[in-house]
């Protein structure tokens, strides 16, 4: 018995230790906008690099599944089969390289001012956990936008001059509530410029 509550012992507690570690954390990446110009400094983004490209590929669809039956006739001496149309729908995800996420970037030109760009993250799932985009500034600043339940969409601004250096790293809440690096997307200016608003839109979203 004493063997028993022993074990129970060092599981709550170590339970508890990562808790804070986690907790330590998360208050280490607290939401800052650019209206905080200190920000926090130093780092690289974590997790897979993914590329514009990547995303042109990474989408949902519904999909409907038909029935049927099949069966001989034995009059006909033939094979009939008759269909009865659509029996299930689900959906279908093509995923970005390395995750089980679909994420659509939706781009507006000239709605902000021409020396800024917006970033919006926008969490269209079901899930509602916590997400997260981190911004890695040319000068080694850093802050993050976040969703989580009823608060859906953020949003940050940056330099239109600084897209050629800056990055986006993107998280979401693990096991335990751990916020770890999804994915991590850079070369901003290949497909931004000033005044636009970038909208990255989580369509689906695995853990």
């Amino acid at each position: 018995m004493k063997k028993i509550l022993r074990l129970w012992a060092s599981t709550f507690y170590l339970i508890i230790l990562l808790l804070s570690v986690n907790a330590a954390t998360s208050h280490r990446g607290t939401t800052r906008l650019n209206s905080d110009p200190n920000g926090t400094l130093g780092g690289q983004p974590g997790g897979p690099q993914i590329r514009w490209e990547d995303f042109d590929h990474s989408e949902c669809r519904q999909v409907c599944t038909a029935g049927g039956v099949t069966y001989f006739c034995m009059f006909c001496e033939n094979t009939i089969h008759i269909e009865f149309g659509c029996v299930k729908e689900e959906t279908m995800c093509a995923y970005l390289p390395n995750t089980r996420d679909a994420v659509e970037p939706i781009i507006e030109s000239s709605v902000v001012a021409a020396d800024q760009v917006e970033i919006v993250l926008k969490d269209d799932t079901p899930s509602m956990w916590w997400k997260a985009i981190r911004v890695f500034a040319c000068d080694g600043r850093q802050w993050e936008i976040h969703t989580e339940g009823k608060r859906r969409t953020d949003s940050t601004t940056i330099s239109a001059g600084d897209l050629n250096c800056t990055s986006l790293e993107f998280k979401k809440a693990a096991v335990l509530g751990f916020k770890v690096p999804a994915f991590w997307l850079g070369e901003l200016d290949r497909r931004l410029s000033g005044g636009t608003r970038v909208t990255f839109r989580y369509i689906h979203d695995f853990g």
